[in-house]
Parts: C-alpha cells; structure tokens; sequence
C-alpha cells in the first residue's frame, strides 16, 4: 500500500495548492485511502488466520511427519518381532 500513498500525496497537494480542488475533497480522498489500507490489513490477517487454521489442522491430524522423513525399524527389528 505504500505506492498508493507514493503516489496520492503529490497529487492532492499539487491540486488543493492550485486551486483546482478544496480541502474538503482532500480530506476524503485521505479518508478513502485509509479506508482502502485497512481493508488490506484486514484481508492480510485474514490470511494469515489461515494459514495457522491449516497449519493447526496439519498438526491435529498427525501430518506433522511432512517436514522429515518417516521413521522404518531395521530389518533385523521386524524379522525378530515377527519370529517371536
């Protein structure tokens, strides 16, 4: 969001300055940008909140095992417990 507010500024400023706008629409357009970065904030936490739901889950359901690989017993291991 920091390009918009690169780009918005200047623009407000050079228009309030010349004469073309009042400060009123100034003020909305800053109202209207705030407004559009806390809808970002929100849907970037909403995601986030995501993200750790299916990392949860993951954990939950015993998939954790997809970070390492899966333990075999030795050979000789499972011939003894199958002779025993």
């Amino acid at each position: 969001m920091a390009s918009l507010r690169d780009y918005a500024p200047p623009s407000r400023a050079v228009r309030y300055e010349g004469g073309y706008t009042s400060y009123l629409e100034v003020l909305d357009s800053e109202r209207t940008l705030l407004n559009a970065e806390v809808t970002v904030a929100q849907a970037e936490a909403e995601h986030r909140n995501a993200l750790v739901g299916a990392y949860r889950a993951l954990a939950a359901d015993g998939s954790t095992s997809l970070m390492r690989s899966p333990r075999r017993r030795p050979e000789s291991a499972c011939a003894a417990s199958r002779s025993g």
